[in-house]
């Protein structure tokens, strides 16, 4: 689905932040906050939403894209 271009990137990312996000963070208010935990998390959604928007690995290195898809 996420390379397909059929769908739009608004609605993609419509589906990722109402799906993915909610069923990634299910639970996490019992999760302890780490640093590592932080990382994983922030890595993942980096990598989907490089999957999302259809960017390449280099060249479009952002620190948080999270607060981008919102």
């Amino acid at each position: 689905m996420w390379k397909s271009t059929a769908i739009s990137t608004k609605t993609k990312l419509k589906i990722f932040n109402s799906n993915v996000k909610s069923e990634l963070l299910f639970g996490s208010e019992t999760w302890r906050v780490t640093k590592l935990n932080t990382n994983k998390i922030q890595t993942f959604v980096n990598g989907c939403l490089q999957r999302v928007l259809r960017l390449e690995w280099y060249g479009n290195r952002v620190a948080d894209m999270w607060v981008g898809s919102e």
